[in-house]
C-alpha cells in the first residue's frame, strides 16, 4: 500500500529549510510514496515552490491551507504566519489520511494527540542545533521519532524524563543540503570593507536588542569603516507589537555601511552569515551555523550579567569573546578581526554539533522516517479528549 506522508510547514520561514530537504529525498527515494508538503502560509509556499528542483517529483504534492480571515486581512499585530495549531486543525482532513507527520514544532505531538490521530506516527526535526535547554523539550517526548543533528543532541534528549519509548535517530542537518551559499558581501555593500553580521534572539529576557540594540547600531552608524549586516530572528518582527520592540530604525538605514533586514528569507538561508567576517550574536544558535561554513571570529553580548561560565545552555560562548557592556564593543571589533583567538575550540565545537556521515543528512533523515513506518512500531498514547 503506498505511503502517505505530510510534512507540516507551519511555522516561520526559520523553520522551513530544516524539514524542506528531508521532505525532497522522501519523495525521491521512495517514488512509490505520496508526500505532502502543507504550508500555513502564502509566503511558506512561495519560499517552498521556488526552492524544490524542476521537475517536481510526480509523487510530491505541495497544498496550500487557506490563511485565516484575520490573519490576512485584520494582521494589526504584522504577525509573519498564522497560529501553528489552527493551521493544524485546518488540516486534518488530509493528516487524518496519512500514515506520518513531520514537523518542527514542539507542539505537534500534542496536537496530534488532542485531535485523537493514534494511529499516525509523528516525527520530529530539529530547526537547529542550540546548547539552550529549550532544544531538550519534555514535550519531545510525545513523538515517536526524533530526528536530530548529533549524538550529544541525542544523549540529552534521551535523558529527558519520559523518553524512553521515542526513537531518537542521529541524521545530521538537512538545512545544509538546500541552502544556497550564493551571498557575497560585494553583492550587498558597496565597499570591501570587514563586515560583522549581528544576530539577536527574539526573547525579550534573553536578547541583546532590546538594551543594547540602538547602541551597536551607534557605533557600527559612527565607524564606517566596518559594514553591519543586522539580521535579527525573524521572531522580532512577529512578536514586535506584543514585547515593544522598535522595529523601523530608519536613522541607520541610510548609512551605507549598514544593513538592516527584519524580514526576508536572507535571515534563514544563510545568505548573511556567509556573507561576513565576524558574527556578534546573543543565544541564537546560528553562531553554529555560521562556523559550520567556516571559521571565523565570534563576539557575544552579556547584555543580562548572565553567570554564563559552565552553564551547559551557554556553551557557545566558550566559540568567542564575551562582552559585559556595550562600551566594550570597539576593543572587541579590532581583537577579533586581529587574530581568531577561538578556532580550536570552534572547530571541536562543530565536530561534535554536525554528524559528518556517509550520505546526506536529508537521505538518512528520510531512510529513518520510512524505516519506522515499516517498523509497525507505534509509541503508545493516552487519547482522553477530542480535538478544540
Amino acid at each position: 500500500m503506498k505511503k502517505r506522508i505530510a510534512f507540516l510547514f507551519i511555522n516561520g520561514t526559520h523553520h522551513v529549510y530544516h524539514t524542506l530537504p528531508t521532505a525532497i529525498q522522501a519523495a525521491v527515494r521512495y517514488p512509490d510514496s505520496h508526500i505532502i508538503l502543507i504550508c500555513g502560509s502564502d509566503h511558506n509556499y512561495k519560499m517552498i515552490r521556488a526552492a524544490i528542483p524542476e521537475p517536481i517529483p510526480d509523487n510530491l504534492e505541495i497544498v496550500g491551507v487557506k490563511e485565516p480571515f484575520r490573519f490576512k486581512y485584520l494582521n494589526y499585530k504584522h504577525k509573519q504566519y498564522p497560529l501553528p495549531k489552527e493551521v493544524f486543525r485546518k488540516s486534518l482532513p488530509i493528516l487524518k489520511k496519512v500514515d506520518a507527520i513531520i514537523g518542527t514544532s514542539h507542539g505537534l505531538g500534542m496536537y496530534a494527540k488532542d485531535c485523537g490521530l493514534s494511529n499516525v506516527k509523528v516525527i520530529y526535526q530539529c530547526h537547529g542545533c542550540g546548547d539552550r535547554a529549550y532544544s531538550f523539550d519534555p514535550a519531545l517526548a510525545d513523538f515517536d521519532l526524533i530526528l536530530v543533528p548529533n549524538s550529544l543532541y541525542q544523549r540529552r534528549i534521551a535523558a529527558v524524563q519520559g523518553m524512553q519509548k521515542t526513537r531518537i535517530e542521529v541524521v545530521g542537518y538537512p538545512k545544509t543540503d538546500i541552502v544556497k551559499k550564493r551571498a557575497l558581501k560585494e553583492s550587498l555593500f558597496n565597499s570591501t570593507n570587514k563586515t560583522f553580521v549581528y544576530c539577536p534572539h527574539w526573547e525579550k529576557e534573553l536578547t541583546s536588542y532590546a538594551l543594547w540594540g540602538k547602541q551597536l547600531l551607534d557605533y557600527f552608524q559612527r565607524n564606517p569603516q566596518y559594514n553591519l549586516i543586522f539580521a535579527p530572528h525573524i521572531l522580532v518582527k512577529h512578536w514586535g507589537h506584543r514585547l515593544k520592540y522598535d522595529t523601523k530604525l530608519s536613522q541607520y538605514r541610510s548609512a551605507s555601511n549598514i544593513l538592516i533586514d527584519f524580514k526576508s528569507d536572507a535571515l534563514v538561508d544563510m545568505t548573511y552569515l556567509l556573507a561576513a567576517d565576524c558574527y556578534i550574536g546573543d543565544i541564537s544558535s546560528q553562531i553554529y551555523e555560521f562556523l559550520l561554513l567556516q571559521i571565523r571570529p565570534a563576539i557575544f553580548l552579556n547584555a543580562h550579567g548572565v553567570a554564563w561560565k559552565g552553564n551547559p545552555d551557554y556553551a557557545f560562548w566558550e566559540c568567542g569573546m564575551v562582552i559585559d557592556a556595550i562600551e566594550e564593543l570597539d576593543a572587541a571589533c579590532k581583537e577579533s578581526l586581529r587574530k581568531n583567538h577561538f578556532s580550536n575550540i570552534q572547530r571541536k565545537r562543530i565536530e561534535e554539533r554536525f554528524s559528518i556521515t556517509n550520505g546526506k543528512p536529508s537521505e538518512i533523515a528520510a531512510d529513518a522516517i520510512f524505516q519506522i513506518i515499516d517498523s509497525g512500531i507505534q509509541q503508545s498514547c493516552d487519547i482522553s479528549h477530542g480535538c478544540p
